[in-house]
């Protein structure tokens, strides 16, 4: 990529865009070029992400979006294409997690881990994959990249539920990715699967562990979630970015059905 700007002219729309792992997202998508909508509950949030981005000299845009809710989906597909003309790249970040034992567990944190992690970005590829397909071609796709998770490659207990989503969001993802190949519509399909990155779900998830009794202290559980890792350090947001980043450019036009971790090495074995 020596282009600092590949992808000028593109529209990207991020979920999750007000914090953490969505709004580095939408800051590197930005300072490559592309118009970024970021797509979140909190406007107060949202908004700061957008105003920071614009002072770098990029463009962005937010808008109050609930991921469980189609004709909200439907409602800002229209809006993007009546005011951009196109959608070039859909990344759908926005996700919950919770460690709790399987016994622990019930109807509710089911439907709410669910909802979240795998309505969400059914409804948002569903809506936006006709858009995208009208906005890519053969010789650049349009991109649709799903923030799964190393809980979907290798699996621990007490995240059954969080476990779960996350392996059918990858399996969704390369389904979605034969389908469209399929159907000849120009879009690759991939996911990035980040493990423990420092953010604020990243410090809730220490928090949980020590909530369920798993370690004593914080700075324990740190040394052990790190001591499985090759790079002794937990990701960046701006880790996960470059990621989706790179399965923006050019040189990932042949990928799809890709599941990219990036996660220290956590899952070399």
């Amino acid at each position: 990529m020596t282009d600092g700007k590949h992808l000028a002219g593109k529209v990207a729309l991020v979920t999750g865009g007000s914090r953490g792992v969505g709004a580095a997202i939408g800051r590197r998508l930005a300072s490559d070029g592309a118009y970024v909508v970021l797509a979140a509950r909190s406007r107060e949030a949202g908004d700061a992400v957008v105003a920071d981005i614009r002072s770098e000299g990029g463009q962005a845009e937010f808008t109050v979006l609930d991921v469980t809710d189609e004709k909200m989906w439907l409602d800002l597909l229209a809006r993007i294409e009546e005011k951009q003309g196109g959608l070039h790249a859909l990344i759908n970040n926005a996700g919950v997690h919770q460690i709790r034992s399987l016994g622990a567990t019930n109807r509710s944190d089911f439907d709410w881990l669910v909802n979240t992690n795998l309505l969400g970005p059914y409804l948002g590829m569903k809506s936006c994959i006709p858009l995208l397909g009208r906005s890519g071609s053969r010789e650049d796709p349009a991109r649709i990249i799903n923030i799964s998770s190393v809980a979907a490659l290798s699996p621990t207990g007490r995240q059954v539920l969080y476990n779960m989503t996350k392996a059918g969001l990858d399996s969704m993802t390369k389904s979605v990715a034969m389908e469209v190949g399929h159907d000849r519509l120009p879009i690759t399909a991939n996911t990035v699967n980040p493990g423990v990155v420092e953010t604020e779900m990243g410090d809730d998830l220490v928090r949980q562990l020590l909530d369920e009794g798993i370690f004593g202290d914080e700075a324990s559980a740190v040394r052990h979630l790190q001591s499985n890792l090759a790079i002794r350090r937990f990701a960046t947001p701006e880790d996960v970015a470059a990621a989706v980043a790179f399965l923006c450019s050019a040189e990932t036009n042949y990928i799809t059905g890709v599941s990219l971790p990036v996660d220290g090495g956590l899952t070399r074995h």
